[in-house]
């Protein structure tokens, strides 16, 4: 028998258990007998799916073991735009004449099969064309898979792109993707619709992105500002709030990855002011006017300095 068990993850440790003493106690029992339908003794297919994450939950020391393949709803925010709820981990649907997008994979595959069944009744003509991955983590990438299946755009931050183009190579034969990163900010064309993907520069994970919603002024944000729950961390929302604010979409409402529904910009500006007052005041990247320039051509000054950098 072993004395020590241990699971790791890239070499990593996530878990170790070490047995000190094994006793066996002998009794009568019943002859044991195979189910008549071996299916029975299998434990349910979710289970297997989510393996890796209830792994990483339990090196955490946190539980994760619910089904979540049979509680995906759509939550309708705006003309076309849905909350993928129901689990731990949001998503959002974006709807256009012609196709589907989402931003976020599920939790693990099988999330991602019920949703993808789900929105196959929901939208028959409309197919899902398009993925958008806010970050690597694998809470928002772990369904990603079956995602992938036909013809899809994957979009995804440029310091990520290493790690979707293995996840692309176990996609199949029959997948036809486009990988699109972006490095900065980029704008996407949705027939009728605009959606501004920004790359957020933060401390929580590299190639982070935050998409908006131009006729919404609907943004989605995973794990640096939740939306509607208590638990923020103020060094990652104010990470967000600067950048957002420096590509001049500091405004609308927030709709996140976690908490619940939506939140005026406002008020994420109101929590990092109660921090301190000068959190929410965005950095300034403008050119700084010669002395004796006037009010007009600090303005100008300004105003060139973003147009160069865009």
């Amino acid at each position: 028998m072993p004395t020590q068990i241990e699971w790791r993850l890239d070499g990593a440790l996530l878990r170790r258990e070490r047995l000190q003493a094994i006793s066996m106690t002998r009794v009568e029992a019943e002859p044991c007998v195979a189910p008549s339908r071996p299916g029975l003794a299998q434990p349910p297919a979710w289970s297997r799916a989510a393996d890796h994450w209830v792994r990483r939950r339990l090196a955490m020391g946190a539980g994760a073991v619910a089904d979540q393949t049979t509680n995906v709803r759509l939550e309708r925010v705006g003309e076309g735009v849905h909350h993928v709820v129901g689990g731990s981990h949001h998503a959002l649907l974006i709807e256009s004449a012609s196709d589907l997008t989402l931003v976020d994979a599920p939790l693990y595959p099988g999330r991602s099969d019920r949703l993808l069944r789900l929105l196959s009744e929901r939208f028959p003509d409309k197919p899902l064309r398009r993925v958008i991955v806010t970050h690597h983590h694998n809470d928002h990438s772990g369904g990603l898979l079956p995602l992938l299946r036909g013809k899809v755009e994957l979009v995804v931050g440029a310091e990520a792109a290493a790690f979707f183009q293995s996840v692309m190579r176990r996609a199949g034969e029959d997948a036809m993707i486009a990988l699109t990163t972006v490095a900065d900010r980029s704008e996407l064309t949705l027939d009728e619709r605009r959606l501004q993907v920004v790359n957020i520069p933060n401390s929580h994970a590299a190639g982070m992105l935050a998409v908006r919603v131009e006729d919404l002024a609907l943004t989605y944000v995973a794990d640096l500002y939740s939306p509607g729950r208590d638990a923020q961390s103020p060094v990652l929302a104010r990470e967000f709030h600067q950048a957002m604010a420096w590509h001049g979409l500091a405004n609308g409402s927030l709709i996140g990855a976690h908490g619940k529904g939506t939140q005026p910009w406002t008020a994420l500006v109101e929590e990092l002011q109660a921090v301190h007052p000068a959190w929410s005041i965005p950095a300034l990247h403008a050119a700084v006017p010669e002395a004796g320039s006037s009010g007009a051509a600090a303005a100008s000054a300004a105003s060139s300095a973003t147009t160069d950098k865009d």
